[in-house]
C-alpha cells in the first residue's frame, strides 16, 4: 500500500513490522515533481534466537581474547603506521576502513619498518580488529565532544585530540561532513556590494578637515 511500513512502524501506528527472514526489499516510487530532496529513513534491528546469540557472544569473546594476547607485539608508533596503511589501502580500493580486510601483500608493506620484522600477519589482522573497534567507539563519542577546549589538558576533547592519529580518515571525514552539514546555509545566496565612494563618504575618517 501507499504507507504500509509507516502504519506499522512509524508514529502513525506505533507498531513494529517483524520480517521473518534474513533479508527484505523495500521499494517505493518517488515524486520528483516537487523539486526538493526527500526520502524515508527507517531502522532495522536484527533479532536472533537465544542459542545463536550465545554462540556469537562466545565467538566475540574468544576473538578479543586472541586480540589482547598479541598486545605485547605492538607500540603506539606501530599503531600509527598501521592506521596510515589502512587509510592508504582503503582510499585505493574505495572501501571504508571499518570494512577493510588487508591482503597478504598489503600486510607485507609494513615489513619496510624495522619494528614490524618480527610481527606476524595474524598479529597485524588482530590489531586491525582492535583499532576498528576503537574507531567505532570514538565515532559514537565525537558528536558529544566540544573541540573548542582541545587545548585544555583536563578536557575530553584534549584526550580525543591526543588520540587523533589512531582514528581512520573515514571517521574524521564523517565528523567533518556532519559538522559542515549542520552549519550550512540553505537560504538565498548572499549579495555583496563593493562601493568605494559610498564607503568613503560614510567613514568620518575619510572626510577632509
Amino acid at each position: 500500500g501507499a504507507d504500509d511500513l509507516g502504519a506499522f512502524s512509524g508514529p502513525i501506528g506505533g507498531r513494529r513490522l517483524v520480517v521473518a527472514g534474513d533479508s527484505f526489499i523495500w521499494s517505493f516510487v518517488s515524486n520528483s515533481s516537487l523539486g526538493a530532496l526527500w526520502g524515508f529513513r527507517f531502522t532495522v534491528v536484527p533479532q536472533f534466537p537465544r542459542g545463536i546469540q550465545r554462540a556469537m557472544e562466545q565467538e566475540c569473546r574468544h576473538e578479543f581474547e586472541e586480540v589482547i594476547a598479541y598486545a605485547n607485539d605492538w607500540s603506539l608508533l606501530m599503531d600509527y603506521e598501521l592506521v596510515a596503511l589502512v587509510d592508504m589501502v582503503s582510499c585505493e580500493r574505495g572501501v571504508s576502513a571499518l570494512e577493510l580486510e588487508l591482503e597478504d601483500d598489503e600486510v607485507a608493506q609494513l615489513r619496510a619498518y624495522d619494528s614490524f620484522h618480527q610481527v606476524s600477519g595474524v598479529s597485524v589482522r588482530h590489531r586491525l580488529t582492535l583499532l576498528k573497534h576503537f574507531n567505532v567507539l570514538v565515532s559514537a563519542l565525537l558528536p558529544l565532544v566540544s573541540l573548542g577546549s582541545v587545548g585544555e589538558e583536563w578536557s575530553l576533547s584534549f584526550m580525543v585530540g591526543a588520540l587523533r592519529r589512531l582514528l581512520f580518515l573515514d571517521v574524521k571525514y564523517d565528523r567533518l561532513h556532519e559538522a559542515l552539514s549542520r552549519s550550512q546555509y540553505t537560504g538565498p545566496a548572499p549579495r555583496v556590494v563593493l562601493d568605494r565612494r559610498g564607503g568613503g563618504a560614510s567613514d568620518p575618517m575619510a572626510e577632509g578637515p
